[in-house]
């Protein structure tokens, strides 16, 4: 082609060259394996022929031409070409290594001839790079360099064998390009690839500076959601950090150079401001394009890079200058962005590990003030730039996170720092930056552990607005108001554990709004019609540690329940928190009265149905609550009246659960689940130790199912801790100790009974019984062990006594 020919044939001839690159493309994607398979000779051809056109089309249009329409077609056949070999070389780089140096030659010319490379043929580019330069096959070898191991690999051509010297030709091919200098300097090509990339591609262009001035919310989150395809910069961040990773003799201190600039590129800001010129314009830019640089490597430069006295030097100063969010700023189109600033406060996140603590509470300060601004600088703080306000939530999470955070830091600026996001959570308008707030303020709450009674009403005052705020996202934003206000009362429940003494009167008086704030949400959460997944899910989960921060039963309590039985008749999912929730319904004072009322649809809606219908995880819950159960009518005296007909159904599920184990069905449960259940049983034959009900009743007077029964419990006798039992729904163990002593008492109750099967494992039995026997732990000792559990009401029931008297009735047979 000639621009001297006609431009409506040249116009003609690009487009047709378009449409066969774009048919090229379709055949090659989706029949490479086969073309290089039976012809690998036309492959080559092709990509050879590729090649070379794409390297005239870049020396005859790089200058552009005068009609624009020519111009614009040019450029669509270029990107089509060089973006089908960039995914060739992706997707089949063992085929394309003897071409990497053709590949490499053509991509580097297409990006030195490119200056504004925010282009879509810059991005291919870019990529191509990122590609090559981590590609496994180019630099991993199989061996020592005088090796011949061959490595079995997968490519178009099927399996082929891969020598170390093919590896060491690619690797060859490769720093052979990048060593050599440069047309514009006399470093190499990688010392001028790593300045560019920094430079200039990870720069941020005109069209993020307009973004970010017309909506700083919708900038801030596409910023942090862009892909390589889309986004040159942040195809430039991947290979930066490819090239950090593979070549990091070179790179990195490469990269040190720029970094050692930063405090005297800063300090000109500083004094420069505030006159604005385009020389400090491009310098913020550039400043700009440094610290997100050394922000996405910290993790690779952790060991070669002392943050602090750069902190010292270059961050403290910009930090305590008076609107320091105005320094490095950019006026776009009548707007201030706060471009150094907001980058410096995102690079300080990523460097918290080697910033010590002392540096902290000046950082909350400076951060906030300049952020959200006080009461007496109101008039003159960037309160309008959103984008800032999120960043700063962003760098205050990442210090509630850190290892390193200490909470009397934080405490002096805490309301401070409350008010300004519970501010930016009133005016924000997309759903990302709420349920980030959320988020951050989530994070806060669960650092201030017992101390968060003192900041209740700072924490929990604003939620009842955001709550009642209607959008189409109200549902999510519920669920995440929910999961803070569980995240609370956790804090709470670990203050309300706590053996220390408090004020515990005072301190239920301040819960009281919270409990009814948490009691609405969660009745919110389960009647809502139809049912929203991710606020059911939360409202259960926040209705457990509801439970666990009330002392009484209540009728708001009382009213709510039956939307708990309505979710365990539609769906299992959740049957592991409701079991939870009913356990701990039976702990609170006046329990009796939630008992007499449901006890029949908790027995026959939600237990019995779910036995071996559920996991292993809700199996073991369940049997925890049954232990409840039988705990609950022992102390009220109600055992032996007739609640205990009512608990037939469910037992004799349990126990065929175990019969089937102990014949090895193929869909038993699993060993925790069986000694679980018969922990269960142990307990029934405790509590119930008249024969005629559970022998009759649940075992329907056979002999060979008890015998079953007692060998199981023989067999998965518990020998010492490895054998203990975690629900994973309430963190209540069953302490080894205890079931050791729990279990031998039922054996020895069982042979009270005088039942065949029993009698014939009296000498296993009485072994077991004589070795509890010689235990030489003292009551004491056993009361504090399990002081604080539920066991400790059990152990009342005398398990020493029982084992005695017990004992002596084996004795005497």
């Amino acid at each position: 082609m000639n621009s001297s020919v006609d431009g409506s044939i040249v116009r003609s001839v690009l487009k047709l060259t378009n449409i066969s690159t774009k048919l090229i493309a379709v055949i090659l994607t989706n029949a490479f394996r086969a073309l290089a398979t039976q012809k690998f000779e036309l492959v080559n051809a092709i990509l050879q022929k590729m090649c070379h056109f794409i390297a005239r089309f870049q020396a005859q249009f790089s200058s552009g031409q005068d009609q624009k329409a020519i111009e614009i077609q040019a450029g669509k056949c270029m990107y089509q070409m060089s973006k089908l070999l960039m995914k060739i070389q992706a997707s089949y780089p063992m085929e394309c290594r003897q071409h990497l140096q053709e590949f490499l030659q053509l991509y580097w010319e297409i990006l030195e001839a490119n200056g504004n490379a925010d282009t879509k043929i810059g991005i291919v580019t870019v990529r191509f790079f990122t590609n090559v330069l981590d590609c496994e096959l180019y630099r991993t070898q199989c061996g020592p360099r005088t090796s011949k191991v061959m490595q079995k690999v997968i490519s178009a051509n099927g399996q082929v064998e891969l020598s170390d010297e093919m590896i060491a030709q690619a690797q060859y091919t490769i720093s052979q390009f990048f060593n050599m200098p440069s047309q514009s300097s006399d470093v190499s090509r990688l010392e001028t690839l790593l300045q560019r990339v920094v430079l200039q591609l990870m720069r941020r262009s005109a069209n993020d500076l307009e973004a970010w001035r017309k909506d700083p919310e919708s900038f801030f989150h596409l910023s942090n959601n862009l892909t390589a395809e889309e986004s040159i910069r942040v195809a430039a961040e991947n290979l930066f950090l490819t090239m950090l990773q593979r070549y990091p003799a070179i790179c990195i201190p490469e990269f040190q150079k720029l970094i050692v600039q930063i405090p005297e590129k800063l300090q000109y800001i500083i004094n420069t401001h505030p006159t604005s010129s385009l020389e400090s314009f491009e310098m913020s830019l550039e400043m700009d394009s440094i610290l997100l640089a050394l922000g996405l490597g910290s993790f690779i430069l952790y060991q070669h890079i002392d943050f602090e006295p750069l902190y010292t030097s270059a961050f403290y100063p910009l930090f305590a200058r008076p609107y320091a969010y105005h320094i490095g700023s950019l006026v776009w189109e009548g707007a201030v962005l706060p471009l150094v600033f907001n980058r410096s406060i995102w690079l300080i996140g990523r460097w918290l590990g080697q910033l010590v603590p002392s540096h902290w509470p000046f950082l909350y300060q400076s951060v906030m003030t300049n952020s959200f601004g006080i009461e007496e600088a109101a008039s003159t703080s960037n309160l309008e730039d959103i984008a800032l306000k999120l960043q700063t939530t962003s760098l205050i999470e990442c210090m509630a996170a850190d290892w390193s955070f200490q909470l009397d830091h934080l405490k002096p600026y805490l309301p401070m720092i409350l008010h300004g996001l519970y501010s930016l959570l009133m005016t924000t308008g997309t759903l990302e930056s709420k349920q980030k707030i959320l988020c951050t303020l989530e994070t806060i709450a669960k650092v201030l552990g017992p101390s968060i009674i003192v900041y209740l009403p700072q924490l929990c005052t604003p939620l009842a607005t955001l709550w009642a705020r209607p959008s189409d996202d109200s549902n999510l934003v519920r669920g995440s108001i929910l999961r803070f206000l569980k995240q609370i009362l956790l804090c709470v429940n670990e203050l309300l554990s706590d053996d220390t003494e408090y004020e515990m009167d005072a301190i239920q008086h301040k819960l009281l709004p919270l409990q009814e704030m948490c009691l609405q949400g969660v009745q919110s959460a389960v009647n809502a019609k139809p049912a929203d997944p991710y606020l059911l899910e939360n409202g259960l989960a926040l209705w457990y540690q509801l439970i666990l921060s009330v002392k009484d039963y209540s009728d708001q309590l009382a009213a709510i329940f039956p939307h708990a039985l309505e979710i365990v008749q539609l769906e299992y999912e959740h049957g592991l928190t409701i079991l939870g929730i009913i356990e701990k319904y039976l702990k609170l004072d006046g329990s009796e009265r939630f008992w007499d009322v449901y006890h029949a649809p908790i027995l026959s809606i939600c237990i019995t149905p779910m036995i071996k219908n559920v996991k292993s995880q809700v199996s073991i819950a369940l049997a925890h609550l049954l232990e409840r159960i039988l705990e609950h009518l022992q102390i009220r005296g109600m055992i032996f009246s007739s609640f205990s007909n009512e608990l037939v159904e469910p037992t004799q599920r349990l126990v065929a659960c175990c019969v089937e184990y102990s014949e090895n069905h193929e869909d038993k449960e699993p060993e925790s689940v069986i000694i679980s259940y018969l922990h269960v049983f142990a307990l029934l034959v405790l509590f119930l130790d008249q024969c005629d009900w559970v022998y009759v009743s649940v075992l329907n007077s056979d002999s060979k199912v008890l015998t079953q029964l007692v060998d199981l419990m023989l067999d998965k006798f518990p020998s010492g801790h490895a054998q203990c039992i975690n629900t994973n729904s309430s963190s209540v163990w069953y302490p080894w100790q205890l079931r050791k002593k729990l279990w031998a008492s039922a054996l020895i109750s069982l042979l009270a009974w005088r039942i065949p099967g029993c009698v014939d494992r009296v000498g296993d039995i009485k072994r077991i019984a004589n070795d509890i026997l010689k235990e030489t732990q003292s009551d004491d000792h056993q009361q504090q062990q399990i002081r604080g559990t539920k066991w400790e009401k059990v152990t009342r029931f005398d398990l020493k006594s029982c084992l005695d008297r017990n004992g002596k009735s084996l004795r005497n047979q």
